[in-house]
């Protein structure tokens, strides 16, 4: 190809086939070890040595259950976790730990224990201000009583223009002309 700055001539060179990106090659490598096939193998298909592709999987797949264990773990998932927060409980309530632990400490438990009781008594865990929710509720009242105001008003507007539409007689006058119902056979 001429290169038409320079007046060079240049050759067309295609470019080298790209590897996948490291992200890509290792959901590639992860895809490739479900399937049954070895390190080696894997190695060989992404163009890397044996001990990456076994370092990189070995880390990755720490990480990955199997779908049967991720199954029973969704399925028994409340009554595990139910466990565990009794454990945790139990634990709490230790004499022991509750003397080793710090002043800040125990009153962090303290304010997540109160907020957990609260919310299984339908409680909330919020502090909420008497004097804002009576303030706000008398602020509501005012509107309310300004908006029936208005809408009373609106009302009687309407009425009037009704009354005012009646006064006009636009009856259709009937027709005084009698049929007669005898009818000679």
């Amino acid at each position: 190809m001429h290169n038409l700055s320079t007046g060079q001539n240049k050759t067309l060179t295609h470019p080298k086939k790209s590897k996948p990106g490291p992200k890509l090659a290792l959901a590639r490598a992860v895809v490739l070890r479900s399937q049954g096939l070895s390190y080696n193998e894997i190695g060989k298909i992404l163009g890397w040595p044996h001990s990456t592709a076994h370092s990189r999987l070995s880390k990755m797949l720490a990480w990955v259950q199997s779908p049967e264990i991720i199954e029973q773990y969704q399925n028994s998932r409340a009554n595990l976790l139910t466990s565990a927060e009794l454990q945790m409980v139990q634990a709490m309530m230790d004499p022991e730990s509750i003397a080793k632990a710090s002043l800040n400490n125990r009153a962090y438990a303290f304010t997540q224990v109160h907020n957990a009781r609260r919310l299984e008594e339908g409680k909330s865990t919020s502090n909420v201000s008497y004097a804002d929710f009576t303030r706000q509720m008398s602020d509501l009242d005012r509107e309310i009583a300004e908006l029936e105001r208005e809408i009373g008003s609106q009302k009687l507007l309407q009425n009037e223009a009704v009354e005012g539409d009646n006064s006009v007689d636009n009856s259709i006058p009937e027709d005084n002309h009698e049929v007669s119902s005898d009818i000679d056979v």
